[in-house]
């Protein structure tokens, strides 16, 4: 232990670093230490950059295993580590992709409009105006879902996907009742692309949209002013028409049974209330009607969207309810 204690370094005198200092004959040049340093230089890059790409590698695996929080981990710890590294904003793509699958949009979309600020020219911006337009989809926003994907294709009109994204514009302008608009979008899809079947198959369903079953508004109005609750049994909601019919009779009857019994201001309150429900009931089997008809197109364009083959599995590479698949 005490000549641990006691332990003095020596130097090495300069007659002795004289003799240790290589001469012109021992082989080592200052050129052959400094490709000795390059090289090891270059394999700790290589080592860095293998490392790099192992816990990208780490974080896919765990978004394609499902484990979503624990990749959005992943992907922070990269991000933070390789700033600058070119593959910095893939990593902050898939954490949005994360959160998409996760059930949670709005993260989603604010890393998405992150990444289009950021590199707005990006593959990566343009991955995420195409998640941005199917999240806008999913939630019934179809208007913001339209602006993205028109966007897109200002910005890639030569994009292998941009028959697709005109595809999924042509639906959205459909689920916004502007039919005519949506069929001068398919017509500038390329003939020759992959979705040009799914496109003729949209075309064709054009005209079924016209030929689904329809309740007219004015006609279910007339009905319930005619007899209440006729305008609700034309559209088909029983319920509603027994409802109306129950309570405007309750309030014909009150009030009836109140002027007989020399009651006027209770006769006159019933009235007016019977009044009132007999309006309501011919507004109800109008706004009815309506709906009727809303609902039909709808179950109609879910069924086409369907058959198109828009809506992504859940499975490798794929996003529960969202329309694209992106490779990585």
């Amino acid at each position: 232990m005490n000549r641990w204690l006691n332990f003095t370094p020596q130097c090495p005198t300069m007659d002795e670093r004289r003799r240790q200092r290589p001469g012109p004959g021992s082989g080592v040049t200052y050129a052959s230490a400094t490709a000795s340093l390059a090289m090891a230089c270059a394999m700790a890059c290589a080592a860095s950059h293998a490392a790099d790409t192992n816990l990208l590698a780490f974080a896919d695996h765990l978004f394609k295993s499902g484990d979503y929080y624990r990749a959005i981990t992943e992907y922070e710890r990269f991000s933070f580590l390789y700033p600058n590294d070119p593959l910095a904003h893939a990593a902050g793509f898939r954490i949005a992709l994360c959160y998409a699958a996760g059930q949670r949009p709005d993260a989603a979309r604010s890393r998405l409009l992150e990444t289009i600020r950021s590199r707005p020219d990006d593959d990566a911006a343009a991955n995420a105006m195409l998640l941005l337009a199917d999240l806008d989809y999913q939630s019934g926003n179809f208007s913001g879902a339209r602006r993205w994907l028109e966007e897109f294709l200002g910005k890639r009109p030569d994009d292998p996907r941009a028959d697709g994204v005109r595809l999924r514009l042509a639906l959205c302008l459909l689920r916004s009742g502007q039919h005519d608009l949506a069929e001068q979008t398919l017509k500038n899809a390329r003939s020759d692309s992959e979705t040009a079947k799914s496109a003729d198959l949209l075309m064709r369903q054009f005209s079924n949209l016209d030929r689904l079953p329809n309740k007219s508004a004015g006609k279910a109005a007339l009905l319930s002013a005619v007899a209440p609750g006729l305008g609700q049994l034309y559209v088909g909601r029983r319920g509603d028409a027994f409802m109306a019919f129950l309570m405007n009779a309750m309030f014909i009857g009150g009030a009836v049974a109140a002027f007989h019994n020399d009651e006027p201001v209770a006769g006159s309150a019933l009235s007016i209330a019977g009044l009132s429900a007999y309006a309501g009931s011919i507004a109800n089997a109008s706004v009815s009607a309506r709906k009727f008809n809303r609902s039909q197109e709808t179950r109609f364009l879910q069924r086409l969207h369907l058959s198109l083959g828009l809506s992504a599995s859940a499975g490798d590479k794929a996003v529960p309810g969202i329309g694209w698949r992106f490779d990585f």
